[in-house]
């Protein structure tokens, strides 16, 4: 899984114009609702994200970005006698196609493949997940934005535990290495 996303991350990374490009980094911090039948998982959960975006076309943006998440901090673990939703690493591919609305404002959607570990008792295992979600991201100066996001990500099935989907509500800084 790991080499699929980092094909697709160079096939990107190669084929974006080079005029305005730039890699960013950044840490973000997100409010997750995972659920599935009878169980449900609320975390906290701290992600970093490397990416490469660009604007395109006049005000088109593209970027391709990588995550990787640690170790979620439990809010609310609502097991049943199956299992938890119980998360313990996050790790993933995001296309961010956007638009900016002026010199400082960009809107994006966020489009992606994610894998999650499920560890609890009943589970071990990591399954991979679909993500769609919107975002607006605003700069702060030359080298640092501020970025919120709602994403929805749709797991496949998960031993005993059905499909979990789960919505994450963030906020992170992005620093602009170029």
């Amino acid at each position: 899984m790991l080499k699929k996303i980092l094909i697709i991350g160079l096939i990107f990374f190669g084929t974006v114009s080079r005029a305005l490009a730039g890699f960013y980094m950044g840490p973000l911090v997100a409010y997750e609702s995972i659920k599935s039948h009878s169980v449900s998982y609320l975390d906290i959960n701290p992600r970093l994200s490397l990416g490469y975006g660009d604007v395109i076309r006049d005000s088109a943006y593209l970027a391709g970005e990588i995550f990787l998440g640690p170790k979620s901090f439990t809010v609310k673990n609502g097991a049943n006698d199956d299992g938890s939703l119980t998360t313990s690493y996050s790790y993933g591919f995001s296309l961010l196609p956007g638009f900016c609305l002026d010199e400082v404002i960009l809107a994006y959607a966020r489009l992606g493949i994610i894998a999650t570990h499920f560890d609890n008792s009943n589970v071990d295992l990591t399954r991979r997940g679909y993500q769609a979600g919107a975002g607006l991201q605003g700069d702060l100066s030359a080298s640092w934005s501020i970025r919120g996001e709602y994403t929805h990500t749709s797991y496949v099935e998960v031993d005993g535990l059905g499909k979990p989907r789960a919505d994450q509500y963030a906020v992170g800084l992005v620093y602009h290495l170029s």
